[in-house]
């Protein structure tokens, strides 16, 4: 039986998960996780299934090797055999390579456990499913390697332009907006100054 059928959905176990990522370019962070969590929410309750555990990852990208705690315990709730469906925003919020995917669909595949998306759900234990969402993870490898390649361009732009690098971190030494802070700027030419007489740069950053 088809774990996402809606007429024999009433009931199962559901693992939620949200995720967000610094290069989302959403400024708002946890509020974004929440956005996800009340949408998922709504269509659990929408079909009556149990909520048993939300999972959420804050800040961490799906698309490189990053360890994502919170979607890690959703694999071994699946495992286990705790839950019948996990239920993300979008396919992109679980995961966006290839090696993920293949990992998820396996699991999907030996535990029987359907997968539902706020925007459009399917069934990785059919060929049409797994089709799908290897499509779904090609795109979105593709829109992440757009991204970095714009990014990249972008800060060498800035760099040739004398603009300071720009992203979601603050740079020792200087402001967001690329202004000279005067304590940390001290700091900065001692550890220069030690450098050139020696001093190992463990030692400097210790200090």
């Amino acid at each position: 039986m088809n774990a996402l059928s809606s007429a024999a959905s009433e009931g199962l176990r559901a693992v939620i998960y949200t995720r967000v990522s610094k290069d989302d370019g959403d400024t708002e962070g946890a509020s974004s996780t929440e956005r996800q969590e009340q949408d998922c929410s709504a269509l659990a309750a929408t079909y009556r299934w149990n909520v048993v555990a939300v999972e959420r990852d804050q800040g961490i990208s799906a698309s490189g090797n990053a360890e994502r705690p919170a979607w890690e315990r959703v694999l071994r709730l699946v495992e286990a055999g705790e839950v019948d469906l996990i239920v993300a925003w979008h396919l992109d919020r679980m995961t966006r390579n290839m090696t993920d995917l293949e990992r998820l669909i396996l699991l999907a595949e030996h535990h029987s456990v359907g997968i539902k998306t706020y925007t459009g759900d399917m069934d990785l234990t059919t060929d049409t499913g797994r089709m799908v969402a290897r499509i779904l993870a090609a795109v979105a490898r593709a829109e992440v390697e757009r991204k970095a390649a714009r990014q990249k361009r972008a800060n060498l732009a800035r760099r040739e332009a004398g603009i300071p690098w720009k992203s979601g971190f603050r740079a020792f030494g200087y402001t967001l907006k690329g202004e000279v802070v005067g304590e940390e700027a001290k700091l900065i030419r001692e550890g220069a100054e030690a450098f050139l007489a020696g001093e190992a740069l463990k030692s400097i950053a210790r200090t």
